[in-house]
């Protein structure tokens, strides 16, 4: 049984953070996370957190080790994305409304050619090879 939380912004910036142990849909109220200057530093982090919090439109992982990695940006817009639309699929069922999709990253806005880029990649040989791992 998993417990869910009703938190709508979560500043936890500047802690010692490296890892995250979230279940899926935990934080589905979650719309702004700040977790800048940590100590974050793979994917798999990131995938637990977009499936914790499909409905983030605000994250900041600024100033962490994870985002000196070659496609970072991508990566990450490509896992929300994708938890995003499965949590979409379950929600047309259940006839609840959904937040927008992330819409800024570490302060910058994400465009549409940027979110169609990580789509593209994903699919590339190198995005399947990060993926993967």
């Amino acid at each position: 049984q998993s417990i869910t939380f009703s938190l709508q912004n979560l500043q936890a910036g500047h802690n010692q953070i490296s890892a995250i142990r979230l279940k899926p849909k935990q934080l589905m109220k979650l719309t702004m996370c700040n977790l800048e200057f940590n100590k974050i530093n793979d994917f798999v982090a990131i995938q637990k957190l977009a499936y914790a919090c499909p409905n983030v439109e605000f994250l900041t992982l600024f100033n962490n080790p994870i985002t000196m990695k070659p496609h970072y940006r991508l990566l990450v817009i490509y896992l929300f994305d994708k938890s995003r639309k499965e949590q979409e699929q379950q929600q047309v069922q259940q006839q609840q409304p959904l937040n927008d999709c992330l819409r800024i990253l570490d302060y910058q806005r994400i465009r549409i050619a940027e979110r169609t880029k990580a789509k593209k990649w994903s699919q590339s040989k190198v995005g399947m090879a990060v993926l993967a791992q």
